[in-house]
């Protein structure tokens, strides 16, 4: 079965969808002029986030591979803290629910744009299927 491959820019987010769109994040944060982003995942999902934070290169600020169930406040202060301790002006939640609550409120606290790659395809690696949507956070 063939994929077909989609952008799609509601306002105030934007989706990217298909094939390699992971690999496409590089553009993405450009386009965004996000200059550095914090990764966020789960411990299980840091082989992941670790090829995340490769294909980044200089626009990872770093890794964060603490994502708990249910995002205890204190996760959420601490995950705060390490985007401004590394200058992040952007956030990646590699995964599921968990993991992309955590960054919409580690984006909400830093003022920061969110760039969820969403594994909801089990995406596994950048290459495969990922649904990058990107999201201006507004207080």
């Amino acid at each position: 079965m063939s994929q077909r491959s989609f952008i799609y820019s509601p306002l105030p987010g934007r989706v990217v969808f298909g094939p390699d769109s992971g690999g496409q994040l590089p553009t993405e944060f450009r386009a965004l002029h996000i200059d550095r982003a914090l990764v966020l995942c789960t411990p299980d999902q840091s082989h992941l986030a670790d090829d995340i934070a490769a294909l980044l290169g200089d626009q990872c600020a770093g890794v964060f591979p603490k994502t708990a169930m249910h995002v205890p406040i204190e996760l959420a202060r601490e995950a705060r803290d390490e985007a401004r301790r590394v200058g992040a002006d952007g956030i990646v939640a590699v995964g599921g629910g968990s993991t992309i609550s955590l960054g919409k409120a580690t984006a909400l606290e830093r003022d920061a744009i969110r760039s969820l790659l969403d594994d909801a395809y089990h995406g596994r690696c950048p290459q495969h299927s990922a649904a990058i949507r990107h999201h201006r956070t507004i207080a």
